[in-house]
């Protein structure tokens, strides 16, 4: 594991926020392949390398990790069919629900209470 994914992953779990949002999501018939601490590395990853924030790039990011970091972080898994990489749909899926669970249900302009605690636990926990 580079020294780089292993302190934004210590960010996020001392942040604490994935967990958080993670109980705010609906439970679907199957599991989500993507749970939401990797979505927030694969967000993080990008941003540290200076790249253009495009889910694509986030995709990128969490398809071009080490095989062996791909398996922990559930980019790769096991499915009835044989090994599953996670598909662009899926991380779009996965930001679009946290997308929902962080907005207000009537907006006006200024962001969420848990959007604001997850910003400012993540600042404080790198």
């Amino acid at each position: 594991m580079s020294a780089t994914l292993e302190r934004l992953e210590a960010i996020i779990d001392t942040a604490g926020i994935a967990t958080r949002i993670e109980l705010l999501l609906p439970v679907g018939v199957r599991p989500r392949q993507l749970p939401v601490r990797t979505l927030l590395l694969g967000m993080l990853l990008i941003a540290v390398d200076g790249r253009p924030a495009h889910l694509v790039r986030v995709h990128q990011a969490l398809t071009g990790l080490h095989q062996k970091d791909q398996w922990r972080l559930g980019v790769i898994a096991q499915w009835k069919t044989g090994e599953h990489q996670l598909s662009y749909r899926q991380v779009e899926r996965t930001f679009m629900l946290l997308a929902g669970a962080l907005s207000k249900d009537k907006p006006d302009g200024s962001p969420s209470k848990l959007l604001t605690e997850g910003l400012d636990a993540l600042l404080e926990a790198s």
